[in-house]
């Protein structure tokens, strides 16, 4: 598996303050799943002057890449791990899902809050 990676920084959505990272799986229609992919590294989302209060709307839109992926497979999703304060456990959540139909490659925006 190739880690998740965000490829560029667009404004505009509506996440809040706090720090995210990105993990995927691949599914087949008949069930079975992959392995969960190496986490990518922290992302800030912040204003750009940095920080914001907690559940503050920072309007960043972080686009996630992901290379070389098996197109052995039909699906694709797209997990964030979402941390809001320190030493708090994430929030987890799928915020993507994609059909794999032979792309070996995806850029997917995440622009909703989590």
């Amino acid at each position: 598996f190739s880690q998740p990676y965000v490829s560029s920084i667009d404004y505009g959505g509506v996440h809040t303050a706090g720090m995210i990272q990105y993990a995927y799986n691949l599914s087949k229609k008949g069930g079975s799943q992959s392995a969960i992919s190496p986490i990518s590294e922290l992302y800030p989302l912040d204003k750009n002057l940095g920080g914001g209060r907690v559940n503050e709307h920072v309007g960043k839109i972080l686009n996630v890449t992901i290379d070389l992926v098996d197109t052995s497979y039909d699906i694709i999703r797209l997990y964030a791990l979402k941390f809001t304060s320190y030493n708090e456990s994430p929030v987890i959540s799928v915020i993507a899902e994609e059909l794999i139909n032979n792309n070996s490659s995806f850029t997917l925006p995440t622009s909703a809050s989590i």
